[in-house]
Parts: C-alpha cells; sequence; structure tokens
C-alpha cells in the first residue's frame, strides 16, 4: 500500500513526534479520509494526545486551491475537443 502509513508515521516516528508536524493534504474533496470527520483528522488527534510536544496542522484540500480547479475544468474543455 502506500508506505508510509499516517498513523504509522505522525505521533511514532522520529521527527514526527514531536514540534509542528505539517500534513498536506492531497485530496479534491472532503470523505472518508479527508475533511473534519475523516481518517486523518482523528489519527492526528491521537498522535498529539499520545505526544505532548506534538502540533500538527493540515493544508486545506485540494478543491480549496483555485489553480487546481482551473487546471482541471482546462484539462476536462481539452478533453472534450478530442
Amino acid at each position: 500500500f502506500n508506505e508510509p502509513l499516517l498513523e504509522r508515521l505522525v505521533g511514532v516516528t522520529q521527527p514526527f513526534n514531536t514540534g509542528d508536524v505539517v500534513v498536506a493534504m492531497a485530496f479534491l474533496l472532503p470523505g472518508r479520509h479527508a475533511g473534519p470527520d475523516g481518517d486523518v483528522v482523528r489519527i492526528l488527534q491521537r498522535a498529539e494526545q499520545q505526544c505532548p510536544g506534538l502540533r500538527t496542522h493540515m493544508t486545506n484540500l485540494l478543491a480549496n486551491q483555485s489553480l487546481v480547479l482551473q487546471v482541471l475544468k482546462d484539462r476536462a474543455l481539452s478533453a472534450r475537443e478530442v
């Protein structure tokens, strides 16, 4: 699968168990993994509880980035022309 899994890294392995750790969210929209009730949030909350010096931060989802949406729109329009 996609190793290392987040739950085996953040809060477990140096240097991801102390200080500021940024998780770059490579998800387009909220769902099972991303979003306020997703797996990622729960994994990061659990890691912070186990490691008092750990502070996790997540980037916005890709759909929040206007450039990503523009690229997707351009690709879709290009595909329609073929």
